[in-house]
Parts: structure tokens; sequence; C-alpha cells
């Protein structure tokens, strides 16, 4: 009896090992391994990212994210990716526009979503939005220019030339330059590009034009809209837009926004339909927020003294920095 009794207890030990062990690889085979890659500090990706995180619960998705945030330069960037690759990753999240246009001149080999970017065809990494040609489909913050600019005026009516300011080499600074450019010339303003590499050239470069234009526009990338308290000063007064919500957040007077959070959640959409779905990604297009905020800054508009119509009010969104 006591043999029989043994060899009964280890009968049943195997059974639990092989029990617990099918369990492992069932829970093994459900997961998906992703890796999250960015390039820089950006708190848009952060919010991207959060989004996505937060959709992808909703969703019951049972995903692992390898999230290798704020790296150093494109070329560390590049390994990661290429690591995440050679890994086995079930799909690559690509965040910021330096990201997309790596994605152009390095089609990744496995599916990639890219959100945290301006326009991805202008970057490189899909030509076609509606029907995304290779291995890379997503969202972008990109929004039409005639939409920010025209709610510019609504704010402020009597203003009829705009200094832009972008960041010098920065790949969204061309993007954000040819549909501003355009825009101008459809609505008659007169407008320029101003280039900056530094905190120091932004100051500079106000105070040597800022009489030339009755408004200056931060572009959407963080050395320009950061530093907005460098400027508030040198601008005599006049307006500061910003095509990125967080330079209102820190004084701009106003801007027309995507959401970073919904477009996270909108990311996390596209991945549901590619990955668990089995979509081609060619039937997944790139999403924009199609509904932008319009955010005014309420200590802007008390310093400049402007009275704004209550239509305009009622569909805006408030911050004081």
């Amino acid at each position: 009896m006591p043999v029989l009794f043994k060899l009964v207890r280890k009968m049943k030990y195997l059974v639990l090992c092989v029990v617990f062990f099918l369990l492992l690889a069932g829970a093994k085979a459900s997961e998906y391994n992703v890796g999250v890659v960015w390039a820089g500090k950006s708190s848009m990706s952060e919010r991207v990212l959060y989004g996505f995180e937060y959709r992808l619960k909703e969703l019951k998705v049972d995903v692992d994210l390898d999230v290798q945030s704020s790296l150093k330069d494109i070329d560390t960037l590049d390994r990661t990716v290429k690591a995440f690759e050679a890994e086995g990753k079930d799909a690559l999240v690509v965040l910021r526009s330096n990201g997309s246009a790596y994605l152009g001149a390095n089609p990744p080999s496995i599916p990639t979503f890219i959100g945290g970017g301006n326009l991805p065809s202008e970057l490189g990494s899909v030509k076609n939005m509606d029907a995304p040609e290779g291995n890379v489909t997503g969202v972008t913050y990109y929004l039409p220019i005639e939409v920010p600019l025209e709610s510019y005026l609504a704010i402020t009516p009597k203003v009829k030339s705009f200094l832009l300011i972008n960041q010098k080499g920065y790949p969204s600074s061309a993007i954000d330059w040819k549909g501003t450019e355009k825009t101008c010339k459809a609505l008659n303003l007169k407008c320029a590009n101003g280039l900056i590499s530094s905190r120091e050239e932004l100051v500079e470069l106000v105070k040597d034009r800022i009489s030339e234009f009755d408004a200056v526009i931060l572009g959407n990338q963080a050395l320009a809209f950061e530093n907005v308290d460098a400027i508030l000063e040198h601008v005599n007064n006049k307006p500061i837009y910003s095509y990125a919500a967080e330079g209102v957040k820190r004084g701009a007077l106003g801007g027309v926004v995507a959401d970073d959070v919904k477009l996270g959640s909108m990311l996390a959409d596209s991945f549901f339909e590619v990955i668990i779905n089995n979509k081609p990604i060619k039937t997944v297009p790139v999403k924009m927020d199609d509904k932008p905020a319009i955010i005014l800054n309420a200590k802007a508009i008390d310093n400049l003294k402007l009275e704004i119509s209550p239509l305009l009010l009622n569909f805006s969104k408030f911050v004081d920095n």
C-alpha cells in the first residue's frame, strides 16, 4: 500500500506539471510581443502610448509591450528596430516624425504602426494613406493647414501676416511650411518661414523679424513650442499661435490640435484590425483626428485684451499656464 500510495502521488504530480506547462504554453501562444520605440524626448509620444495601452486593455488584448523610449538618436533607433525584428516581435510601434521618416528609408519586415508624427505621405513611411502599400499604417496628428489658419483669423481678424517658426532640419518642419505657404497664398496672407536650431536663435529671430508680421506661429517641433516663454516679451504684444497643444499650455494664445490620447486609442484599433483580426494593412488606412479641438490660453487672452466671439468660445477648450 505505501508503494502504491507513493506511485499515485507521483502520478498526480506529473499530471499537474503537464497541465501547468500546457497552460503556460497556451498563455504564451495568446500573447503578442510588440516593440515600441521612438528617438528623442517626446511628451506627445508618451500621450499616444498611454492611449494605445488603455485602448488595448479595453479590447482585452494580451500584449507584451517592450518600450524603448527617448533613444539617443536615429542610429540607436535603427539598431533597436532591427533587434526587435530579429527577436521575432509580432509588430512594431514607431513614434514621432523622425521615426516615420526612418521607416521611409528602412521599410520594416513586420507589421508596423506609426503615431505621434506629421504627414506620413510626406515623411515617406506611407505613400497611399487610404490604402497603405507596405507594412506600415497608423495615425498622424497632421491637420490640413487651412483648419488652424482659418481659426487663427477668426480669433484675431485683424491679422494679415504670420511668421512661422520651425526647427532647422527636423522632418516635420518642411511639411509645416509647405502647407502654411500654400494656405497663406490662398488666403492672401503674408507668411514667412523662420528656421532655428536653438533657443537663442529663436529669440534672435523674433527680435529681428517681429516688426514685419502681425502674429507668430510655432511649428510642430519641441524646440519651437516648448520655448514660448523665451519670446513672450519680444513679440510686442502680438499673438502667438502654436500648431502643437503644448505651445498653448506654455503661453501661446491658441491652436487647433489633434488629441494625442485619442490618436493612441485609434492606433490600438488599427493594431487590433491587423494583428488580431488579420486584416491586410492595405485595408487599414492611416487615420487622423477628424474632430480636432480649438484650445485657447485664458491668460494670453487677458494679456492681449482680446474680445472673442461667443460662438468661437463655445467650441473652445481653455488652458491657463
